[in-house]
């Protein structure tokens, strides 16, 4: 079990060779709407404001397929080049701090990306306890009763699931692990990649992270995700 988060969610994306067509697109938190017309040589820039660490990059190919590959540097400087296709692609590599970080597009065909952020893995050191919860949720307004009787009821979307898990034994460097990513997506500000070793899935967190200290170095920690539509 993983999570694939954005390093930073305020980052400063900019086309750094061009033109590609509604870039905005790429780094909006959203997977509904994409950019297009990538050619070959075409990057995309990420500054943040100080050095960070990064192992992974994630984008999400709404069509097409092409290759994609990571730079670091304010002089751009290659660590991992791997061939993308529609879905997930998650782009791994060693950790490596830089504050710019670039993403080149090439031996582009019809591709388009939804979402593309720089990021870093949370690795789980074992699996959840038994007795997490599990239900959907319908995107269902009531709208209160008329004059006759009847309910007035407005649906904005399908259901969705949450979850709400919890751990124990997590070590303090596990601990401190998770709290850098709790801190990185604002608790439940910002959407991720969540991988439960078989499917990814676009989640947010519920809550934020809680701990309780069961021993010197022992804690439990909780935590809940939503799925996301878009």
């Amino acid at each position: 079990m993983k999570y694939y988060y954005p390093i930073d969610i305020d980052a400063a994306m900019s086309v750094y060779t061009g033109p590609l067509t509604n870039s905005h697109f790429a780094n909006d938190q959203n997977i509904k709407f994409a950019m297009s017309g990538i050619n070959s040589g075409d990057e995309l820039r990420f500054a943040f404001g100080g050095s960070l660490l990064s192992n992974c990059a994630v984008v999400y190919v709404s069509s097409g397929s092409g290759t994609l590959t990571i730079k670091r540097h304010s002089s751009p400087t290659t660590v991992a080049s791997q061939a993308v296709s529609v879905g997930w692609n998650v782009i791994t590599y060693n950790i490596v701090a830089s504050s710019y970080w670039n993403i080149e597009f090439t031996s582009s065909s019809g591709l388009t990306i939804s979402e593309a952020y720089i990021g870093r893995i949370f690795e789980f050191p074992h699996n959840w306890s038994l007795g997490n919860t599990y239900r959907h949720v319908s995107g269902v307004d009531s709208g209160g009763e008329m004059s006759g009787g009847g309910e007035i009821t407005n649906k904005r979307h399908g259901a969705v699931w949450e979850r709400v898990f919890e751990w124990q034994g997590f070590s303090k460097d596990h601990k401190e692990e998770f709290k850098l990513f709790d801190l990185a997506v604002d608790q439940t500000r910002a959407k991720f990649l969540w991988f439960d070793d078989t499917n990814y899935h676009w989640v947010k967190q519920t809550q934020g992270m809680t701990s309780t200290q069961e021993s010197y170095c022992g804690y439990n920690l909780s935590s809940g995700l939503r799925e996301q539509l878009f």
